[in-house]
Order: C-alpha cells, then structure tokens, then sequence
C-alpha cells in the first residue's frame, strides 16, 4: 500500500492485496467456493484529527476483483465503488496507534459469466472491517498491519435457497456464504514539507492558552 499526502487533510491510497474467500464454515467443506482472488483498490482520504485523541478518515474509491481458483465464483473480474471508515486511537502518541476500518463496496457491472449457479448470488454491496496497527517509523514513514474480515458477503446463496450435500449422501441442506479474511502489510510514505508532530502539538497549547 502506498499513500501520499496530496493537500493538507487529504490521501491517495492505492494499495494490491490478496484476499482469501470461504476457507471456513459449512460452504467450505460442501461448496466449491473456497480459493483467493487479487483485489486492486485506488482510494481518497479525508482525515479529521481530533485534539491529538484520535483521528477520523473518510475515503471513497475504485476496487476491482480478479478471481483466482474459485469454482464457485461469478465472474473473473468484478468492479466496485467503495465508501469507506476509518478510526485511529493513539496507543503510544506519534508512535503507535490502533486502527478500525469499515469497508463497504457496491457492485458496479451486470452480466455474470455463464456457468455462474443459479443457486447463488453476488449482492449489490458487500462489507468487510480490518482492526489493525499504525506504527510510525519516521518523520516521512509509516507502517500499518491489519486483518479483514467479513461482515456483508462478496457471494451467497439466494433467499430462501438451501444447498444439499451431495458428498456425504446425507443431504442436509445448508447455505453458502463466502467469508473473507486475509492479512495487509501497508508502508505509507508523506511527499512534500512535513511538520513535527511534536512540535506542531506544543505550539497548539501555547496558542490555546493565549
């Protein structure tokens, strides 16, 4: 993930990932959803910074899906809109700080190829949440860790539909819900004049009590 400062409050973020869809639970195991997929995703942030508490970000953007060894998947590609929520609470100040981050991503093309279920559907928005760490490293550099997970599928069974299991001959009927989960390393690196942080909060509080 790299991320520059565009103008004071605002970031560009482009970041490539790899996401690891249905590894757990009963679609899993009786399903051929389970594989990985590459995701590639251009944001832009707003962050608010609050009284040196904690910080706000807002971001909206452009993801696209390349689907890898998923049987069960609609599509190769895919693309979305994001709207996205961001939350930093200083742990250590200026050094380390823990991170929320709400994803939402709606759905932006139609035709699904043709051996896609009819059993299954790709909903209109999917949702993922990342908690994580930021870990500033220098005056320029930053480092974050994190992990998604899902809250809102990316494929599902339609409404109503129960699946069958066909492999053990018992036939008991579950749903299908693609989880997703993986892990993201981001290097974050800040272009053009950067103020101290430290300095910047000691010249705040002389400027408040005057």
């Amino acid at each position: 993930m790299v991320a520059t400062s565009a103008q004071g409050n605002f970031e560009i973020e482009w970041s490539e990932s790899i996401q690891f869809l249905d590894n757990f639970g009963e679609s899993a195991k009786r399903f051929n959803t389970n594989g990985y997929a590459l995701q590639s995703d251009l944001t832009t942030w707003y962050t608010i910074e609050h009284k040196q508490k904690f910080v706000l970000r807002f971001g909206v953007g452009y993801s696209n899906y390349w689907y890898l060894n998923v049987g069960a998947s609609p599509r190769l590609n895919a693309s979305y809109v994001s709207g996205k929520f961001g939350l930093d609470y200083p742990i250590i100040r200026n050094k380390l700080s823990g991170m929320l981050e709400l994803s939402n991503y709606f759905f932006v093309q139609n035709q699904s190829t043709a051996n896609f279920s009819l059993s299954l559907i790709e909903p209109r928005v999917y949702s993922n949440v990342a908690l994580g760490l930021r870990i500033r490293t220098g005056k320029r550099t930053e480092i974050s860790v994190s992990s998604p997970f899902s809250i809102l599928p990316i494929v599902r069974s339609k409404k109503g539909y129960t699946h069958n299991d066909d492999i053990t001959g018992t036939k008991e009927p579950f749903k299908v819900w693609m989880d997703m989960w993986g892990a993201t390393l981001g290097i974050k690196w800040t272009l053009g004049k950067v103020e101290d942080r430290a300095k910047r909060s000691k010249e705040k509080v002389r400027i408040d009590r005057y």
